[in-house]
């Protein structure tokens, strides 16, 4: 029997925002259950810190570079071949909820069941709740840039979910059982305005969260990349306390992602489906969340508050409880999904099925992960023009800031390699990186000039240009005829 599918894809968590990862004080009690029937892996990075690219890779199994998947705007076409549309192909149900950041409107049109309801209105039994509050502050004054906005007032006994999130569970409720599902649900959630329900957004008043967010004088008032961040975005204006509770407020959202996850378990348990689907649980990307005096993120940055996500997957027959160390990346998911369903991938691809890590136990610590980042002025050329045509280049959006980053923050492309110790980032304006992550998780001290690593950046220099060597294109899945025939 072919197994069932549900992938909550969730929109800027950051592993270590959750219990399961180590966060000390975060209540993500069914992400825990979750890891607990299944496998959690430690060290899984997203290919890009913004959606749409970290989207089409995952769902193709190849890094955005290798078909210029790098903004909002370029998604997948119908030459282009995905996950979905082998699951389709194969006889599966798929359906999806929330944000789409992936197909383009012809693919959407040939793999997605319930594309009709997508761009009409979901049709809900139950009452749901607004995506976010409002921005108390005006347009132009530093903190309405922040993200951080009003609570959403909260009367309910339970908590009511947005729209497409009560529809993607009422379907599920409901689901029928003549062919295997994919059920996608790529939420919005928790990704910035900082806003939740009323019990989520003052669920951590008072909690200390001063130890989660990196000093502020120590490193980041000395010219560095990160201050220069931080001066453009009014980030330099706020003291440590406004981050603090804008960590606060993100920690609620996860929360309620947590929250989230909890409803769609308890419906697999109760229709009796949890024997036969494979549960997936991950996000596109991070948050910087009032880490290192910044929030949202930024296209240029590839701290693990960017590109480390949580991965978790859930299937029967699996091992349970385990939690694998090696290096993984989120587009593992795509082979991985089609070794479970047994189907046979058709095309060239980058990424590595975790089904052995699921089943025999294996894990591979001596593993490279890669992830790039940022936009060459060509590319800004192109993006411009679409931030204009969408009203983006506004003092009164709140991505406005974005779009007058003055040169040096802006206009070149990065990417790094990370492995079980370190990370160098690698950047076309020559700002480079290279941090410890046994001693300095934090990402605080730049190693990149120190003689007594010049050993290790070298290496990891050499590293990143096989990648590139390996990944840079990959041969399409036809053949041609030579002649005029």
């Amino acid at each position: 029997m072919k197994p069932n599918f549900l992938f909550l894809h969730f929109d800027s968590i950051r592993a270590s925002a959750l219990s399961c990862y180590g966060n000390p004080i975060a209540a993500t009690p069914n992400f825990e259950r979750l890891a607990k029937g299944g496998v959690l892996f430690e060290n899984c990075v997203a290919p890009f810190p913004l959606c749409a690219p970290s989207r089409c890779s995952m769902l193709t199994g190849l890094y955005p570079h290798a078909a210029g998947h790098r903004t909002l705007w370029q998604l997948l076409r119908s030459h282009e071949p995905s996950l979905m549309r082998y699951l389709k192909n194969d006889g599966y149900a798929v359906r999806m909820y929330g944000k789409n950041d992936a197909y383009s409107k012809e693919y959407l049109d040939e793999v997605c069941d319930n594309i009709g309801e997508l761009r009409g209105k979901y049709r809900v039994k139950g009452a749901t709740c607004p995506r976010f509050g409002k921005n108390p502050h005006e347009p132009g004054s530093p903190m309405f840039y922040s993200f951080l906005w009003d609570e959403i007032e909260d009367e309910t006994d339970e908590p009511l979910l947005p729209d497409a999130e009560q529809a993607a569970l009422e379907w599920l409720e409901e689901a029928p059982d003549d062919k295997p599902f994919m059920l996608y649900v790529p939420t919005e959630l928790p990704h910035p305005p900082y806003s939740t329900l009323s019990r989520f957004y003052h669920m951590y008043d008072g909690a200390d969260v001063s130890g989660m967010i990196t000093p502020l004088a120590e490193v980041y008032n000395d010219g560095s990349q990160i201050s220069e961040h931080r001066a453009h975005f009014n980030a330099d204006k706020f003291d440590k306390g406004y981050y603090e509770k804008i960590l606060r407020v993100y920690l609620g959202m996860v929360s309620y992602c947590d929250y989230l996850l909890g409803r769609f378990l308890d419906v697999l348990e109760s229709r009796g489906l949890a024997e036969n689907t494979v549960v997936i649980v991950s996000s596109d990307h991070g948050d910087y969340a009032g880490d290192k005096g910044l929030f949202e993120k930024r296209l240029m940055c590839l701290e693990d508050d960017m590109i480390h996500v949580p991965l978790i997957i859930s299937a029967p027959g699996v091992l349970r409880d385990r939690r694998a160390k090696g290096q993984t990346e989120l587009f593992d998911i795509m082979p991985t999904v089609l070794d479970f369903a047994g189907i046979k991938c058709g095309h060239q691809h980058n990424a590595v099925s975790l089904l052995p890590h699921m089943t025999e136990g294996f894990d591979d610590l001596s593993r490279r992960a890669f992830a790039e980042a940022g936009y060459s002025p060509r590319d800004l050329e192109f993006a411009n023009q679409r931030l204009e045509s969408d009203g983006v280049k506004n003092v009164g959006n709140p991505y406005y800031l974005y779009t007058n980053m003055p040169e040096g923050l802006i206009g070149y492309r990065s990417c790094c390699v990370r492995e079980a110790g370190h990370k160098l980032i690698w950047r076309a304006n020559g700002r480079h990186e290279l941090f410890d992550l046994i001693n300095d998780p934090g990402e605080t001290k730049n190693l990149v000039d120190e003689p007594a690593h010049i050993n290790t950046r070298e290496r990891l220099k050499e590293a990143l240009l096989k990648w590139y060597l390996d990944t840079a294109d990959m041969m399409p899945p036809w053949t041609d005829r030579r002649d005029w025939k």
